[in-house]
């Protein structure tokens, strides 16, 4: 083993054994572009490694300042090994894009659009998994946050006594003849109040295009009638030439819907 001949040759030599963070890396490449006339060796001895990987870290200036400072890849030595790259790397690429035009974004959106790149590019053992989805948001600093909230309810002091009084009203009733309605608005543009994201999000208006939908059963469940369907247009687009009696609903329409 050939000797060390001077102080300076081992300092190179520890300074190569060194190495740093993705965050630092993102710190020399902006020192870099605020004052380009800075030279390699300077910043090489401020972060106490070799002019060699000051080169290497700024020819892939792009990539480091594309880092986010709070996700957990800023603040790795070493790049995290991943078995289908080319996936992590679309997904990654298709999420950050998402997130700057504020689209709404789960579980389910992110698993599938990693399956739709994987067929793609013919990785046909991708599989998805929750597991993979979740090392994804992790490495990303990806978490759900709420878009907007609402909260809002109604005393219902004498709910008890209700419940009373209506087992008296049903009690000489069989429970297979009993049956229960309940409607609910379906909001069917309005997006979902949550979303996987790197930060807070601004909430936009939503839509408040709905019909409505009238639910009903019996009290053991047996049986249910046919969902009712009301909407604001007798004929719409997506039913033109289609015979109403045929769909899977009873279908009504009103124009307060």
């Amino acid at each position: 083993m050939p000797p060390v001949n001077s102080k300076k040759q081992l300092n190179e030599t520890s300074r190569k054994r060194k190495s740093l963070t993705a965050a630092q890396k993102k710190e020399i490449c902006l020192k870099k572009a605020i004052t380009p006339y800075i030279k390699q060796k300077e910043l090489a001895t401020q972060y106490d490694v070799s002019e060699g990987m000051i080169s290497d870290i700024l020819k892939e200036r792009d990539r480091w300042l594309a880092i986010d400072l709070n996700s957990l890849q800023a603040g790795l030595r070493r790049e995290k090994k991943v078995a289908f790259p080319d996936i992590e790397e679309a997904l990654t690429i298709w999420v950050y894009n998402a997130i700057r035009n504020n689209l709404t974004i789960t579980d389910n959106i992110l698993s599938t659009k990693a399956l739709g790149f994987a067929f793609l590019l013919k990785e046909d053992k991708f599989k998805g998994s929750n597991g993979w989805i979740d090392s994804f948001k992790k490495w990303h600093n990806l978490k759900l946050y709420s878009v907007h909230g609402e909260s809002a309810s109604a005393p219902l002091e004498d709910l008890d006594a209700m419940r009373d009084k209506l087992r008296q009203t049903l009690k000489d009733y069989d429970p297979e003849n009993i049956f229960n309605c309940d409607k609910t608005g379906l909001f069917w543009k309005m997006k979902p109040s949550r979303t996987i994201s790197n930060g807070p999000v601004s909430g936009t208006k939503q839509s408040k295009d709905r019909v409505t939908v009238l639910l009903t059963c019996n009290s053991t469940g047996n049986e249910k009638l046919p969902a009712l369907f009301i909407h604001k247009y007798e004929n719409p687009r997506v039913l033109k030439n289609i015979n109403k009696k045929t769909l899977p609903v009873d279908y009504y329409w009103n124009k307060k819907s």
